[in-house]
């Protein structure tokens, strides 16, 4: 619990600069060292479940697949990947509507939002779960193959850091912890680089008119990823990625 506490309390300002970079649609964002924190309390509160959800999901279905498809094999980099992907899929039911509120109040300047809980009551009420699970699909693509991405890359470049470290002379640093933290900063860093357009895109769509029914220019990928290009260009599908690879290292590592 301490260490998913302070992986949101490290990551969450820059996550904050991040999310106002991606909707803003100028090139200057304003912000106050006050609002970096804003949102916090919803990632905060889920980041325990989120976390048991995608490791206790990892390992059962890593048993699975060695009792029925791997049991010969070792194809670890496959096997990671499918588990983490099917991991990823499965905690988008606790980190959609979890993200689309902390999206919600990272943005706005009414004073209303700044209770998650309230706010998610709000949302719920008005629009059900259509509402409050804004952006599912566009969550989903990011989710599954960085997670597949994450996990498989996780233990291919710690088996071969520790390698590295083992055949040069640093073997004090080829301990579990070293290995796991510089494979960890690494692997989350290459996964945030491969699906950050997909990342703005749904937090455009999480952070849009919450009337707009399905099929509304401002809920599909697509048409949102064309407004974004036309607005300020295709770099506009990658602000914010240096902060993010900023927040990605330490937080995942």
């Amino acid at each position: 619990m301490i260490y998913f506490s302070a992986s949101v309390f490290i990551g969450h300002p820059f996550d904050t600069i991040k999310v106002r970079m991606q909707t803003s649609s100028t090139v200057n964002v304003s912000f106050s060292s006050r609002s970096l924190f804003k949102g916090m309390a919803a990632p905060l509160v889920a980041a325990s479940a989120v976390n048991a959800v995608i490791f206790g999901t990892y390992a059962s279905t890593g048993r699975i697949l060695d009792d029925y498809y791997y049991r010969e094999k070792n194809e670890s980099f496959g096997k990671n990947f499918i588990c983490g992907a099917y991991a990823g899929f499965v905690q988008c039911f606790i980190i959609c509507p979890t993200e689309h509120v902390k999206c919600r109040i990272q943005t706005s300047a009414h004073s209303l939002y700044t209770n998650p809980w309230k706010l998610s009551v709000d949302i719920f009420r008005k629009h059900g779960f259509d509402g409050l699970f804004r952006g599912f699909w566009a969550t989903s693509l990011r989710e599954v193959p960085a997670f597949g991405l994450y996990f498989a890359g996780y233990d291919y470049m710690r088996d071969h850091i520790v390698d590295f470290l083992d055949q040069n002379g640093y073997a004090s640093l080829s301990g579990p912890w070293a290995a796991s933290a510089i494979s960890g900063g690494v692997s989350g860093c290459v996964t945030w680089a491969g699906v950050y357009p997909i990342d703005v895109i749904k937090t455009r769509i999480q952070t849009g008119p919450l009337d707009a029914r399905r099929g509304h220019v401002s809920r599909r990928m697509l048409s949102v990823g064309m407004q974004i290009c036309n607005e300020v260009g295709v770099k506009g599908m990658f602000r914010g990625l240096s902060v993010t690879m900023l927040r990605a290292f330490p937080v995942n590592g």
